[in-house]
């Protein structure tokens, strides 16, 4: 199933970069398959399970017409942290974000802040075994977290505060894993799942109690998330 753009209400880009780096040390990254990131110059590490890849500390301006770090049809294991990427845009073909994960797995993205990106913070779509802890997506101006069509995944510990439609969005994935995230003060949702199957959602801070209530059809398990 490609990944493409939905259709809620997009709203635009506002409000001021606070607390992140205001110019470019590096270019926006873009990585198709594991030839080309076992030859990106900027990282270390040797892609197994014992010695991931490790891309980390980059300041990246998308540009407002990209995402700021495109990884995609990837299996090696792959370490992306400490980075601050912002100002993505959107395309009719794809969803773009700060950071971009498509038909991956065994990626670990943590520690980075994903703010202040036209749509999406961090979005994964069709990637498996994968791991979003620890990192920063805010006041994105639709969601801070968007994984899409994978299963297998755990997303743990953010903070995905104050985006203009919700913090976390779960759609048509499973077997995955969203716990002790902070997801208050979004505009409409803390945490919204939809369309999957066998997920875990515990632990969470959200708004108020209505923000993650998914279609018990999906047999989505929820338990002891806190409103606030």
């Amino acid at each position: 199933m490609p990944c493409s753009l939905q259709h809620e209400p997009l709203l635009g880009y506002g409000g001021t970069r606070a607390g992140i780096g205001i110019s470019a040390n590096h270019a926006s990254i873009t990585i198709d398959g594991n030839a080309q990131l076992a030859a990106f110059p900027g990282k270390t590490g040797s892609g197994t399970a014992g010695v991931p890849y490790v891309i980390k500390d980059f300041i990246i301006d998308a540009g407002g017409n990209r995402s700021a770090i495109s990884i995609s049809n990837t299996d090696a294991y792959l370490i992306i942290s400490n980075c601050t990427v912002f100002n993505s845009s959107i395309a009719i073909e794809e969803e773009l974000a700060g950071i971009r994960l498509e038909s991956c797995r065994n990626v670990n993205i943590s520690g980075n802040n994903a703010s202040y990106n036209f749509r999406c913070g961090i979005y994964l779509c069709d990637s498996n075994d994968s791991i979003v802890s620890g990192n920063t997506a805010s006041f994105n101006t639709a969601y801070g977290i968007w994984l899409e069509d994978g299963s297998n995944n755990t997303i743990s510990d953010n903070n995905a505060s104050q985006n203009r439609i919700a913090g976390i969005l779960l759609l048509s994935s499973s077997n995955s894993t969203i716990s002790g995230n902070n997801a208050s003060h979004n505009t409409w949702n803390g945490i919204s799942s939809a369309l999957g199957s066998n997920n875990t959602i515990s632990g969470n801070n959200l708004r108020k109690g209505v923000d993650a209530q998914p279609d018990q059809r999906n047999k989505t398990v929820m338990v002891l998330n806190r409103a606030i």
